[in-house]
């Protein structure tokens, strides 16, 4: 399961703990993203191309745009 989630949200973290608690695969594409979204408007580092694809993918899926 891909899960999308900030730590101030509490509905996130009630899905968390049940995957947790049963054998659910949960990817927490939100920290990957959140992480490398502050990152990515940093415009003296040439980014793979893959990484500029998923950057973009991601933003247009969470509907969180990218800094730049």
């Amino acid at each position: 399961m891909k899960l999308y989630s900030y730590s101030h949200c509490p509905f996130c973290a009630r899905v968390k703990y049940v995957a947790g608690k049963t054998s659910l695969s949960l990817l927490d594409s939100a920290i990957y993203y959140s992480i490398l979204r502050g990152l990515y408007c940093e415009p003296t580092i040439t980014w793979p191309e893959q990484l500029n694809q998923w950057m973009h993918n991601q933003a247009l899926e969470s509907g969180v745009p990218l800094v730049k």
